[in-house]
């Protein structure tokens, strides 16, 4: 039933930018992770805080969060990048976002890679969830820091995007794109010369770093 029951909004949100996306020919995985699951936009409103925010300075602008694609409750994201016709099926990337999506980055997996992951990923005893997760629900704090009862439905967007260049997003996206450029590389050389175990733990130890550089994670 139309405008009936949880989350109709959102759902409309999500049918409005894949559509726009379809149309302007960007539907892939890049824009799915970064356009869609980070997406500000609120379909009742028109209101687009990402664009709106981009000119704002760094303060206390808080909106209502409950009707965006990502809110409070979000807890991870993940997005399956399939293979061609022909190749091997364990090349299946599946990105990987294993916190809040708005302050998270994502990180890529194969099957290929047998039972090992990025250590990043991996549940650590001592911080009882992974490193990356710690990492993304620390810089969430600062996304919903309204102490008040009913705090978890106040986002301050210019945590996450401001004039200033430094939100949340601003910081992650620049190194998510590198990673997908050279993960693309990566792709390219084992359709021609079949991965390892070993190449792809290689490659997994590398995103490892720069995820550690980005977040100061020590552990």
């Amino acid at each position: 039933k139309k405008d009936a029951g949880y989350g109709y909004v959102r759902f409309q949100t999500a049918q409005e930018i894949f559509k726009q996306a379809y149309q302007k020919d960007k539907f892939n995985y890049t824009t799915v992770i970064q356009e869609f699951s980070r997406c500000l936009y609120q379909s009742v409103l028109n209101e687009n805080y990402r664009e709106k925010y981009k000119t704002v300075p760094y303060g206390k602008h808080f909106i209502v969060s409950d009707d965006l694609i990502t809110r409070n409750s979000s807890v991870s994201s993940i997005v399956v990048q399939g293979v061609k016709a022909g190749e091997p099926t364990d090349l299946t990337t599946i990105w990987s976002m294993v916190g809040y999506p708005n302050t998270c980055i994502s990180i890529p997996v194969w099957i290929r890679g047998g039972k090992d992951l990025p250590t990043i990923l991996e549940y650590n005893p001592v911080m009882k969830t992974s490193p990356l997760n710690k990492a993304a629900l620390e810089w969430k704090v600062g996304c919903y820091s309204l102490d008040i009862p009913e705090g978890s439905h106040y986002l301050n967007a210019s945590a996450l995007i401001n004039k200033d260049g430094k939100g949340f997003i601003q910081r992650i996206e620049p190194v998510e794109k590198e990673i997908f450029a050279e993960t693309e590389k990566k792709l390219d050389s084992w359709r021609v010369s079949p991965a390892t175990t070993k190449d792809i733990t290689d490659y997994y130890a590398q995103l490892t770093k720069k995820v550690i550089d980005l977040y100061h994670i020590t552990y």
